[in-house]
């Protein structure tokens, strides 16, 4: 395997008999928005790769960043209506795609033949949550309050991150009655506005405060009341160890080494002025994989191994500082986020082609005859 291996053949058996198991399948929005799921479904080829699918709906949210970031990197720039309106448009189609997947590959194959969708969907749900983050705060122009930038996407990633943590825990995947689907449409929304009123929109004050740091606060206030929700879930389970019989409080070390160098960062050198989206992005990449890392511990039912690679990106950030930077601020912050992304990929990719070979389902290929024997599988969701 040109990739190499990242799972031990023990982990691929686990992997290989993983069941996906939810509660609480539907929220707010989820009953009205599968009127237009089901009729997306319909038109689309029945042998078309779930996975492709994915794919497709993530590269629409990192296109419309790239455009956004060219005309506003720093996140205090106004880029065109447009720009705007496309953002709205790449999300709302990711939404659309990002349920569609699921229900092309339960369309296609047996129950237990959809891990490598189930791999898929949420690596490219933890990379569009970082995407998408960076783009509202574009909308909001709030690169000139560092504090509240940092603020904001820590948030963001606490969120995403918790929902995966009470996931291996547990061994559930559990919606709430406010989740992805309105999460994402209020996004939509905000990018709208932002394409019909402009940015200005949210620098109104209310009560002496903008609105932009509103929206801010409710995020951060958001993600302590969704940590506090997983919790208390855990904790009526009797839940005390993870899936894999380990410490259900060590996944905290991850995210915390991803929080701590993006403090020290932002504290320690001056880089963020430079290009504040591209220094986010960076730490948004390192939670991403370790999102991607506990939703495969959770699958391979393994622990979480706090060592990674991902780590010397912000690491050489902090070293070349100390250095009395040898190489340019634009350039490391830049090599450091191309590093930081091939390494995610490079950990994705291998993940995905051992378990593909495993349970026998193509990564992009069309499906085959797996369909035949799906039976009465293809309605379950």
């Amino acid at each position: 395997m040109l990739m190499g291996e990242i799972l031990t053949q023990e982990q691929l058996r686990h992997v290989s008999e993983h069941v996906y198991s939810v509660e609480d399948w539907n929220s707010l929005l989820d009953p009205y928005m599968r009127v237009f799921w089901t009729k997306l479904q319909k038109v689309t080829p029945k042998a078309l790769n779930g996975n492709v699918i994915t794919v497709f709906g993530l590269s629409f949210n990192i296109i419309s960043l790239v455009i956004l970031m060219s005309y506003a990197p720093t996140a205090t720039e106004k880029a065109p209506k447009w720009a705007y309106a496309l953002a709205a448009l790449a999300v709302f189609w990711y939404q659309a795609f990002d349920a569609l997947d699921g229900m092309q590959a339960r369309r296609n194959l047996l129950i237990n033949q959809c891990q490598l969708a189930e791999i898929f969907d949420h690596a490219c749900d933890s990379v569009s949550a970082v995407c998408v983050g960076i783009q509202l705060a574009i909308c909001l122009r709030i690169g000139d309050q560092p504090h509240l930038f940092l603020t904001y996407m820590l948030a963001v990633m606490f969120m995403f991150y918790t929902a995966h943590w009470q996931t291996y825990v547990t061994g559930i995947v559990r919606f709430g009655t406010l989740d992805v689907t309105e999460s994402q449409l209020s996004l939509c929304l905000a990018y709208l506005l932002t394409a019909f009123f402009g940015p200005e929109v949210w620098t109104v004050k209310v009560v002496a405060i903008d609105v932009r740091e509103i929206i801010i606060f409710s995020t951060v206030a958001m993600a302590i009341i969704k940590f506090a929700n997983h919790f208390i879930f855990v904790w009526k389970r009797g839940s005390r160890s993870s899936v894999a019989g380990t410490s259900a409080v060590f996944p905290v070390v991850n995210i915390g080494v991803v929080f701590l160098l993006a403090v020290l960062t932002k504290t320690c050198t001056n880089y963020y002025e430079f290009q504040p989206c591209v220094f986010m992005m960076i730490f948004g990449l390192l939670e991403a994989k370790q999102s991607c890392k506990l939703m495969i511990a959770y699958m391979s039912k393994s622990s979480v191994s706090s060592l990674d690679s991902i780590f010397l990106g912000p690491l050489s950030l902090l070293i070349n500082h100390l250095l009395e930077s040898p190489l340019s601020p634009q350039l490391i912050l830049w090599l450091v986020m191309v590093y930081s992304a091939m390494n995610l990929l490079h950990y994705f990719g291998a993940v995905s082609l051992q378990v593909s070979d495993v349970i026998g389902t193509p990564c992009f290929l069309p499906y085959g005859d797996a369909s035949k024997q799906n039976g009465d599988s293809r309605h379950q969701e």
